[in-house]
């Protein structure tokens, strides 16, 4: 469901200029801020998707950060 329309491959989240605090206790990473660009990249073919191409068989929801099947989007 979620993989590449063009190939059938594991497609990549890449979130670019992404801003991560590091916890000095943990050494666990967390997340807080991107200032840059997302999109889906194809593991496979290397085919790139911008999140809302409608080729893609998924919504994704940037508010939520999280992707969802078509079907299952609210109307």
């Amino acid at each position: 469901m979620f993989l590449c329309p063009k190939c059938g491959d594991t497609l990549l989240f890449v979130v670019a200029d992404d801003t991560y605090q590091v916890n000095p206790e943990t050494g666990k990473f967390r997340w807080v801020s991107s200032d840059g660009d997302t999109w889906f990249e194809c593991a496979g073919c290397r085919a790139r998707f911008e999140t809302d191409d409608p080729e893609l068989p998924f919504k994704y929801d940037p508010d939520e950060f999280r992707v969802m099947t078509k079907e299952a989007q609210p109307t």
